[in-house]
């Protein structure tokens, strides 16, 4: 089944949610939340993201995600930008094996089809007559220091018995036999899942559900599908309005009164002196420049309650719907729409033409923000 796209662009900021399969609560334990917070933070160093507010749920977990562009003293090629797409996915005419339609043609040009087929699937292409060839895989367009890699890796593999040092003394070794290249294309591979929310995202899954099955005894599917994101304008209104919005679940769900009650989310955490209080408020930093602005930001939202029903917004003297800040964020955020904008130009207009079946999601939601103005080049991933 092909994959919908998602929105990338350089430096950019994503809510992020990944739901539990079937809704269950399997992420209730205390033990299990700290362990997921703790390797959110480990993957991003690792990954070069930073993590600006985040949610833990029972059922399902929020993340508000800031996704750099690489800094330039990593390019390989000087004043080249490294492609997104690269970073993100295969490219394009590597994402579908194509085979020629007629095999009794010998004239009939060889056909890409990248990197996706098998060592058995050419051996069988070369059996039937099928004109077939592979296509390298494109490089990353940039490259760290090992040293700095190797301490990322550190972060990455935190509490899993030296992982990094392993990785570290294989290199050693390979080189010792004059295998450099194979050290090269390892290191190549670890790049590719940097300054990616998808490799982020897939990372973090992964870990989870590896815990899950070795620790807890879990077998089958974890996740429900594949992660959502939506992409947030650089605006401090927008900002503002996402961070309340994951902030808000627990008192939504009816599991606090106020979301620093809720030990396991961002807000609590920076409000506290826990052990992720320091990058919790980091995080809120980089969103509004200081932890006491982005609190009293917070509050002011916090104290408007953001009502259960967002239809019952007050009337101006010309009859149109005002919408409290409050209420914005039930209409346009998360999972309602594949872009978020704080513009109220863009809100009425979403509000306007969404279809029956709300919230619009998926290509059709794509489709239509598409049409609307975007000040950074987008890419589809």
């Amino acid at each position: 089944m092909a994959r919908k796209n998602r929105i990338v662009v350089e430096d950019g900021l994503y809510h992020v949610t990944a739901r539990v399969a079937h809704r269950a609560f399997l992420l209730a334990d205390e033990a299990v939340k700290e362990k997921i917070v703790t390797w959110m933070y480990g993957i991003a160093d690792f990954c070069g993201i930073d993590v600006a507010a985040w949610n833990i749920m029972d059922s399902h977990l929020h993340v508000f995600l800031h996704v750099p562009t690489v800094p330039e003293e990593y390019w390989t090629d000087p004043g080249t930008l490294p492609a997104a797409a690269w970073r993100s996915m295969r490219p394009a005419e590597c994402r579908d094996p194509r085979w020629s339609p007629d095999v009794s043609d010998r004239d009939y040009p060889i056909t890409p089809c990248g990197d996706c087929p098998s060592e058995e699937a050419l051996v069988k292409a070369a059996a039937d007559g099928v004109p077939v060839v592979t296509l390298p895989r494109p490089k990353t367009g940039f490259a760290i220091p090992e040293d700095e890699l190797l301490r990322r890796l550190g972060r990455l593999y935190y509490g899993h018995s030296n992982g990094a040092e392993k990785i570290a003394r294989r290199w050693e070794r390979l080189r010792s036999q004059g295998r450099d290249a194979e050290v090269e294309e390892e290191k190549d591979a670890l790049f590719r899942r940097m300054y990616s929310v998808s490799q982020y995202m897939k990372t973090l899954k992964q870990r989870i559900s590896e815990y899950f099955n070795r620790e807890l005894g879990h077998a089958g599917q974890l996740w429900d599908g594949r992660f959502h994101s939506t992409l947030v304008e650089k605006d401090e209104l927008a900002k503002l309005y996402v961070s309340s919005y994951i902030e808000w679940n627990a008192p939504k769900a009816g599991m606090a009164g106020h979301p620093r009650q809720w030990k396991w989310c961002s807000y609590s955490a920076a409000c506290g002196s826990g052990a992720f209080s320091s990058r919790a408020r980091n995080g809120y930093e980089r969103l509004f420049g200081s932890w006491e602005d982005a609190k009293a930001r917070l509050e002011a939202v916090f104290e408007d309650r953001l009502p259960d029903s967002w239809k019952s917004g007050e009337t101006n003297a010309d009859g149109k719907t005002r919408l409290r800040m409050s209420q914005l964020i039930k209409v346009a955020s998360l999972s309602k729409c594949a872009f978020f904008s704080r513009r109220l130009s863009f809100v009425e207009a979403t509000l306007a033409s969404l279809p029956s079946r709300f919230p619009c999601t998926g290509p059709s939601s794509v489709e239509y923000l598409s049409r609307f103005d975007w000040e950074m080049p987008r890419h589809a991933a």
